[in-house]
C-alpha cells in the first residue's frame, strides 16, 4: 500500500517546482513592469545592452525601448518664459490685493507677452489733465520696476485717454499729445527706479483703443467707462514665440 502511494506522488512535477515557477513568473512580470515604467537614459541603456551582449551572448534580438519624445527647445523656452511672466503678474497683483487695492493693477498673458494695466482710480493716475504721477501711481510703478528690472525683455509703455476733447489753449492740443506724455512720465519713473532705458519704448493711442464694453459689463455708466479708458498699459514683450503651425 505504501508503495502504491509513493508511485502516485511521483507523477508530475514536484510541489516545490510549482511554487518556484510561480515566483519566477512574478519576478519576471515585476521587472517587465519596471522596464515599461522607466525613463530610459539612451546612453546608459546602450552601455548596459552592449555589456550583456559581450559577456553573456544574449539580448541580441531585444528591441530598443521607445524613448518618449523630448520637449522641443523652443517650446521649453516658451514655457519657462510664460511661467516667469505669470509669476511677475501674480506677485504684483497679490501685493495690492493684500493692501486692499485690488484694482490698482491687472495683468494678463497674451501672445505678445505680459500686459500690465494701470487704470485711473482714487489713488492711481495722474494730475488732472496733466502728466504728474500720483503717489499711488508711483507705488505701483515701484513694484513693477522691482520685478522687471532684472529681466532683459523689451518693455512698451502705452498711454490711453478717454474721448473727452482737450480744453482749447491748454498744455496739450489733443489727447494724442497727452497720451504720449503720460507714457513718457511712466517711462522716466521706471528708468529712475532701475529699469534699463534701452529696453523701454513708449506709445500713445489717445482714445482710439477704448476698453471693450463686454470686458467691463453693460452696467457701467458712461462716466465709469471714461474713467476705465484713462489708463497706462505696460507690455513686457516675449523673447520666445511659438512657431505658427
Amino acid at each position: 500500500m505504501a508503495k502504491k502511494k509513493q508511485e502516485e506522488s511521483s507523477e508530475g512535477a514536484p510541489e516545490w517546482m510549482v511554487t518556484f515557477s510561480d515566483m519566477t513568473t512574478l519576478l519576471l512580470t515585476f521587472f517587465v513592469m519596471l522596464i515599461a515604467m522607466a525613463n530610459f537614459d539612451k546612453v546608459k541603456y546602450e552601455t548596459v545592452k552592449a555589456s550583456f551582449k559581450d559577456s553573456m551572448g544574449i539580448l541580441s534580438g531585444w528591441d530598443e525601448p521607445e524613448v518618449p519624445p523630448l520637449i522641443p527647445p523652443i517650446r521649453q523656452k516658451f514655457n519657462n518664459e510664460e511661467d516667469r511672466m505669470r509669476g511677475i503678474g501674480y506677485r504684483i497683483k497679490k501685493k495690492f490685493v493684500e493692501e486692499g487695492k485690488p484694482k490698482s493693477v491687472n495683468f494678463v498673458t497674451k501672445k505678445e507677452g505680459l500686459l500690465l494695466t494701470l487704470r485711473e482710480s482714487d489713488s492711481i493716475g495722474f494730475s488732472t489733465g496733466g502728466t504728474q504721477l500720483t503717489l499711488g501711481m508711483r507705488a505701483v510703478l515701484d513694484e513693477i520696476a522691482g520685478e522687471v528690472k532684472s529681466e532683459s525683455n523689451r518693455i512698451i509703455i502705452a498711454g490711453h485717454t478717454d474721448s473727452q476733447p482737450m480744453i482749447k489753449g491748454g498744455r496739450f492740443p489733443s489727447n494724442w499729445e497727452l497720451s504720449v506724455s503720460r507714457a513718457r512720465s511712466v517711462q522716466q519713473y521706471l528708468i529712475q527706479a532701475g529699469v534699463s532705458e534701452g529696453q523701454t519704448s513708449i506709445a500713445g493711442y489717445a482714445d482710439t483703443q477704448p476698453i471693450p464694453i463686454r470686458e467691463e459689463g453693460l452696467k457701467m455708466s458712461l462716466t465709469e467707462r471714461q474713467k476705465a479708458n484713462r489708463r497706462v498699459e505696460i507690455l513686457v514683450v516675449r523673447k520666445h514665440q511659438l512657431p505658427t503651425q
